[in-house]
């Protein structure tokens, strides 16, 4: 379990990042070092049926309905790339519904880092 949270903080090497983190990873391995209020911004990168099947539509909903600003965008590799800011909790839960993913989609490796944002946006967006 460190592994993973190591992982998605950016503090592991590849071997570690590797491995899908499960779901109650994600769940445990959000920030400590700042209060429930502290805004963190989530790199978050998604492979496997995920271009084509709505899912950056999915992502913009499930942001807008969980007050998450950022943005979402297919990447010619095949996989989407989201960078997603809000509180701990609410960006826990947007993780959660990522990995599921919209009902077209396989989600077959999800990983998350998580930062301090550099910027704030005001909005979700669907890059192109």
């Amino acid at each position: 379990m460190r592994q993973h949270c190591a992982a998605m903080r950016g503090e592991a090497g590849p071997s570690v990042a590797a491995a899908p983190p499960s779901l109650a990873a994600i769940a445990l391995c959000a920030p400590m070092r700042y209060n429930s209020t502290t805004m963190w911004q989530c790199v978050i990168e998604v492979s496997g049926k995920v271009q084509g099947v709505f899912f950056r539509d999915f992502t913009k909903r499930e942001a807008e309905r969980l007050r998450i600003t950022g943005w979402v965008r297919n990447e010619p590799d095949g996989s989407v790339r989201v960078v997603a800011q809000g509180g701990e909790a609410f960006l826990k839960k947007f993780i959660a519904r990522l990995r599921q993913g919209p009902p077209r989609a396989q989600v077959d490796f999800l990983s998350v880092r998580w930062e301090q944002p550099q910027e704030t946006f005001s909005h979700f967006d669907i890059l192109r």
